[in-house]
């Protein structure tokens, strides 16, 4: 488990302060917090989520921050549109792995460290995992809709631990009714300039989730 677990925060560390390339390294965060999950389930007598006592190995901290950073990942980056069907993914989601960890891991309710991480993890991955899939593996074809650069920013999160996001507004286009908020690479950031004419496509996700993107 100390090698799962010096790995598992390397690779979280990766995704959240460093993801580049960009796919590959939220793509080994998932990895890595799905086999927490696993490790839980197949070794159920042998590893704990949270163990306080040292009685057994526990991979919960490494859970956590890969969980952390495929879902700040995801909801910063992602520009995806939150229909209903993404809720109903994330709850069966939730649920899948909530009913895993009480009734084959025997998480107990009474460790309140344990159950505090765990409230935190399954949401957070399961977001994640959802989000980061859905765009990051699809391969549809986009629709083009015009649109205006209202203006841009970059996005920083934290004082202390700092991530930069580059962010331009959008005027509205297709079914948008208001501005819309892009996540861009640097590169596309540094190509637009704010009045100028883009082209936004719209994909339909590899999960049917749609989400879009700044088309250069």
């Amino acid at each position: 488990m100390q090698s799962y677990n010096i790995l598992g925060v390397l690779s979280a560390l990766w995704a959240l302060f460093y993801p580049s390339p960009f796919k590959l390294s939220i793509t080994i965060s998932i990895i890595f917090g799905l086999a927490g999950f696993i490790i839980l389930i197949i070794f159920n007598k042998d590893v704990g989520f949270i163990v306080t006592d040292g009685s057994r190995p526990s991979v919960g901290i490494t859970i956590s921050l890969n969980s952390l950073s495929i879902s700040l990942t995801g909801f910063i980056c992602s520009n995806t549109i939150y229909t209903s069907i993404f809720w109903i993914y994330f709850t069966i989601t939730c649920i899948i792995l909530t009913l895993s960890m009480i009734f084959i891991n025997h998480v107990s309710f009474k460790n309140i460290t344990s159950l505090f991480f765990l409230l935190i993890s399954i949401p957070s991955y399961s977001f994640g995992l959802i989000t980061n899939i859905n765009y990051l593996y699809d391969n549809s074809n986009p629709t083009l809709y015009t649109t205006s650069i209202i203006n841009k920013e970059i996005y920083t999160s934290g004082e202390k631990i700092r991530i930069n996001v580059d962010q331009v507004v959008v005027s509205p286009w297709g079914n948008m009714n208001g501005n819309s908020v892009v996540a861009v690479s640097e590169d596309s950031y540094n190509q637009v300039s704010e009045n100028e004419r883009v082209f936004i496509g719209l994909k339909h996700g590899l999960l049917g989730i749609s989400w879009y993107y700044l088309e250069l």
